[in-house]
């Protein structure tokens, strides 16, 4: 069976964090239920997103999450921000983080100084046809 590329345009309208309470916000999608869930090779997914850090961001904890099906959040993604440069990231990720059915992209703030804000988050993938 031939396996093709798709994606799914999760969010284009901006997304603020701050750093005050060590805030997180989250998006959801439905892939297909022929997504494939490659943990190695060139069937892997992909997530992309763009971070825009403001007010004075100064060491600034960014991360970006996957909620499991168990309800445990794994890690997929994460920097520290400083300054306002805006930064577009394509991030693979192993699809044992993932799982058929509804998923969760949790961005979250964990320390440092500033905002950030997040918009154009894609998720690229494969799937059987």
């Amino acid at each position: 069976m031939p396996n093709v590329a798709t994606y799914h345009a999760i969010q284009d309208n901006p997304i603020a964090l701050n750093f005050f309470g060590n805030e997180e916000k989250f998006v959801e999608f439905n892939p297909p239920n022929d997504i494939i869930l490659a943990s190695s090779g060139v069937n892997r997914p992909v997530l992309s997103y763009r971070v825009d850090p403001s007010n004075d961001a100064s060491n600034l904890v960014f991360k970006v999450f996957i909620r499991q099906s168990n309800g445990v959040d794994v890690e997929v993604s994460g920097f520290t921000l400083s300054g306002t440069v805006s930064r577009t990231v394509f991030e693979i990720v192993n699809g044992s983080q993932l799982h058929k059915g509804n998923q969760r992209i949790i961005f979250r703030i964990q320390g440092g100084t500033g905002s950030a804000t997040v918009s154009d988050v894609i998720f690229w993938f494969m799937r059987s046809v």
